[in-house]
């Protein structure tokens, strides 16, 4: 059994955009041959926490407790605070290495597994790689520097970014990213220098997201939003097209009810109730008794590249998808595997196609993913660990 060194800021109870990576990785890719060692260190800044996903991960896990941040008037504090760049510069990067130094010496791992987006992660990776001689491999389930920010508080801290997302790509023998726009990403950037990439496509856990049984008609039309929100993306996209939608239909019963990583405690606002995020374990059951399941993304620079997780999981629940979302990533994934009905993040033309989906519903002929044959080999957490074992095959230390 071949062993790799996994860094995370999101050991569960945490949840942020690495957590359905990090779990995939843990769970499925023993089968393949590789053994993933934790080191787990206090994320940069405030996080969701869901102490229910703590049991998601395999008892046998060996978890290692990277060092906490420390204090001091360091340079590399100092110029953390200036530029306003959170996890750019770690105040405890010399510890998390010699953390990181001490646990290669005792469990003798092939390679270096960062979870991103995270500077400190990066650069801690980059220096065990250097120190070391192995393999430093980037899991991206994210993209970094065209998701971190849209508008910089400074030509510097724009600057200090871009440096460190390059000294870790060039660092790096290989790049994983979760989608096909996100791989483009890196070899579109980084022309000459970008080493190669493996898509291990966000994926749903076999376990845990299945087909959802039948679900009554008639009665309120109930629309499951199931995506989260990030600094550039918030909600008042959806909540204009539902309130258009009931502008243009007062008597409709409607209730969309948002469940995702939203802070805060539950509030309604036009008809959209916000729960906050659910339990990992109660998501999958939250999504099978909605009739429709909508996803939404911003019509912002990149996220035409992105494709999140939780567009697997409402894929393998048969469930129709709606998506407000720019031509990319997401809208083909959907498109290929779901026929789901899709439309621009405008509010108006989200208004429109809940019209055009409320009406198939009457009819009892909506559209849905129907091929689970099909959605499980290519995003079920199983198979897409199976395929990236096979890619660290060439590149163990």
């Amino acid at each position: 059994m071949k062993r790799l060194l996994l860094l995370t800021s999101g050991l569960p109870p945490a949840v942020n955009a690495g957590t359905p990576a990090l779990l995939a990785a843990c769970r499925f890719l023993p089968a393949s041959g590789w053994e993933p060692v934790v080191m787990a260190v206090p994320p940069a800044g405030p996080v969701q926490s869901d102490e229910t996903i703590a049991g998601e991960l395999p008892a046998n896990l060996k978890v290692y407790h990277g060092p906490e941040s420390q204090g001091g008037a360091t340079l590399p504090a100092v110029l953390h605070d200036l530029l306003d760049a959170p996890d750019a510069l770690s105040r405890s990067r010399k510890a998390m290495v010699s953390k990181g130094l001490e646990i290669i010496q005792r469990e003798h791992p092939a390679l270096v597994m960062p979870l991103m987006p995270s500077h400190s992660l990066g650069q801690v990776s980059v220096e065990l790689s250097m120190k070391t001689g192995l393999p430093m491999i980037p899991f991206f389930a994210g993209l970094w520097l065209a998701d971190y920010a849209t508008a910089w508080t400074s030509g510097l801290q724009r600057l200090l970014h871009g440096f460190l997302e390059r000294r870790t790509v060039k660092s790096a023998s290989a790049l994983v990213t979760g989608s096909d726009g996100a791989a483009g990403w890196f070899m579109e950037r980084y022309p000459g220098l970008c080493p190669p990439v493996h898509v291990a496509h966000n994926s749903f856990d076999p376990d845990r997201t299945s087909p959802a049984p039948p679900i009554e008609k008639g009665g309120t039309f109930r629309v499951g939003w199931v995506d989260g929100f990030r600094g550039t993306h918030t909600p008042d996209m959806v909540l204009s097209g539902v309130g258009e939608f009931l502008r243009r239909n007062p008597d409709t019963a409607l209730q969309v009810e948002h469940a995702g990583m939203m802070p805060g405690t539950s509030r309604t606002h036009n008809n959209v109730v916000f729960n906050g995020i659910l339990p990992w374990r109660r998501m999958p059951g939250f999504m099978a008794s909605c009739h429709v399941l909508l996803l939404s993304l911003p019509p912002g620079t990149n996220s035409h590249r992105e494709c999140p997780a939780v567009v697997a999981d409402c894929l393998r629940t048969g469930r129709p998808i709606i998506a407000a979302a720019p031509e990319g990533d997401m809208s083909q994934t959907l498109r290929s595997l779901g026929g789901a009905y899709i439309c621009q993040p405008d509010p108006m033309a989200l208004a429109s196609t809940l019209e055009d989906v409320h009406d198939h519903w009457r009819k009892g002929i909506l559209r849905a993913p129907r091929d689970q044959m099909k959605i499980s080999e290519q995003l079920s957490g199983a198979v897409t660990m199976k395929h990236l074992a096979g890619f660290l095959d060439g590149f163990r230390g």
